[in-house]
C-alpha cells in the first residue's frame, strides 16, 4: 500500500511537472510573439502624461525582454519614486547605470526623484550611483573630435522590376535620434510597390549612452563641445548638411530621377526641414515626421519660399516631440506661404503602418 501511495505521488508530481513545463512552453511562446515595443510606446505615453501607476505595467512587459534598455529602465525607476516606493526607485536606478555610458548629474537626479530623494533607502543607491560617476570620471577621461574624411553609409531598396531607363520618384529617409537605417527598413515593400527608390542614409554619429550597443546613431555630435565647432565651420549639424546634399548629387547622377524627396523621422524629420528648407532648389519636397523647426529660432530665420512642398505629419498623443511642435512648424511654414499640409494621427512618436501610406499617396499626388 506503501509503494502505492509512493508511485501515485511520483505520478503526481511527474503530471504536475508536465503541465508546468507546458504552462513554460506557452510562455515562452507569448514572450515570442508578443508585440513588446506596442508595450513600450503606450507605456512612454502614459509616463509623459503623468499617469505613472498606470504606465508601469507596460513599461515594466516591454522591460522584460529589453533590460539593456537605459531609457525604459530610467523611467520605471521614476514611476516607483512618483509613487513613493523609494527602494524599488532605487534598485531600478542602479539597475540603469549598469547600461548608462554617461555620468547622471545631481541635478538631474535631484529632479527625477524628487519624491524620495531625501528618503535613507534611496541614499543607499544614491551612493551606488556616485561611485558609478567617479568610476567613469577616472576611467573614461573626455571626449574630442577632429574634422577628417570617411566613409558614410546608405542603403537603397530600388523598386520592383527596375528598370534603369526608367523615371523614378526617389525617397531620402533621415531615422531619428539613437535609431539607424535599418528602423524603417520594413517599409521599404511600400515603396517597391509604388516604383520609388528607397534611400535610408545612416547618422554619422554612433550614440553610445547605451553600453554595449552599436546600432543607435545620430546625425549630430550631442556633446557640449559640439558649440565650439561652430564658427570653425566643423560644426556636426553643418558636416550632415553637407552629406546630404553630397548624397542628392550622387543620386541624381546615378538615377533617372523624375524627383527627389527628402524625409525623416523626429530627429531626422527636423533635419529633413533645416537641410530642405536651406537647399530647396535640390529637393522636390520634404517629409516631417514627428520632427520640429529646432533649426529656425524665429519667423525671420525661415529662408523664403522658392517653391518646395512640404507635409508634416505629426501623432496627436506625441509627449517625445510634442504634437505642438509639429503644429507651430505648418503654422510657421503656412505664414511665410509655403505649399505645406499637416497630416495628423490618433499616435504617439510613431510612424504607424496605414499613415506612412498615407505619406506616400502624398508625394505620389504632389
Amino acid at each position: 500500500m506503501k509503494s502505492f501511495l509512493v508511485f501515485t505521488m511520483c505520478i503526481v508530481c511527474m503530471l504536475g511537472c508536465a503541465a508546468t513545463a507546458r504552462n513554460a512552453q506557452v510562455d515562452v511562446l507569448s514572450l515570442l510573439e508578443g508585440d513588446f515595443r506596442e508595450s513600450m510606446l503606450k507605456g512612454n505615453t502614459l509616463f509623459r502624461s503623468g499617469a505613472y501607476e498606470e504606465a508601469l505595467p507596460e513599461l515594466l512587459d516591454y522591460w522584460q525582454s529589453n533590460r539593456d534598455d537605459f531609457n525604459v529602465t530610467f523611467a520605471i525607476a521614476q514611476c516607483y519614486s512618483q509613487i513613493g516606493k523609494a527602494e524599488l526607485a532605487g534598485k531600478f536606478l542602479v539597475e540603469t547605470i549598469k547600461h548608462y555610458a554617461f555620468e547622471l548629474s545631481t541635478e538631474q537626479l535631484e529632479t527625477a526623484f524628487s519624491n524620495v530623494y531625501e528618503d535613507d533607502v534611496f541614499a543607499g543607491y544614491l551612493a551606488q550611483v556616485k561611485e558609478h560617476n567617479e568610476s567613469l570620471q577616472n576611467n573614461r577621461g573626455t571626449v574630442g573630435y577632429i574634422t577628417a574624411p570617411t566613409k558614410l553609409r546608405y542603403r537603397t531598396v530600388l523598386p520592383q522590376n527596375y528598370d534603369p531607363l526608367n523615371e523614378y520618384i526617389v525617397l531620402i529617409f533621415m531615422h531619428g535620434h539613437g535609431g539607424s537605417m535599418l528602423n524603417f527598413a520594413s517599409y521599404s515593400p511600400i515603396l517597391q510597390e509604388n516604383n520609388i527608390i528607397f534611400i535610408q542614409p545612416q547618422g554619422p554619429y554612433p550614440w553610445e549612452m547605451a553600453l554595449g550597443r552599436s546600432a543607435s546613431f545620430s546625425w549630430g555630435v550631442m556633446d557640449i563641445d559640439e558649440s565650439e565647432d561652430y564658427e570653425s565651420g566643423n560644426f556636426s549639424w553643418a558636416l550632415t548638411t553637407d552629406f546630404i546634399m553630397q548624397l542628392n548629387k550622387e543620386l541624381r547622377e546615378k538615377y533617372n530621377v523624375k524627383s527627389l524627396y527628402l524625409s525623416g523621422f523626429s530627429q531626422g524629420g527636423g533635419q529633413s526641414l533645416s537641410i530642405g528648407l536651406r537647399n530647396q532648389d535640390a529637393f522636390d519636397g520634404l517629409v516631417c515626421f514627428g520632427g520640429a523647426l529646432w533649426a529656425f529660432d524665429d519667423d525671420e530665420l525661415l529662408p523664403p519660399n522658392e517653391g518646395v512642398s512640404v507635409l508634416i505629419v505629426h501623432g496627436e498623443t506625441d509627449m517625445v516631440v510634442s504634437f505642438d511642435s509639429g503644429v507651430d512648424a505648418y503654422n510657421r511654414l503656412k505664414e511665410q506661404d509655403y505649399d505645406v499640409h499637416l497630416q495628423t494621427f490618433d499616435g504617439a512618436h510613431t510612424i504607424p503602418r496605414e499613415v506612412f501610406i498615407k505619406s506616400i499617396e502624398w508625394i505620389l499626388e504632389n
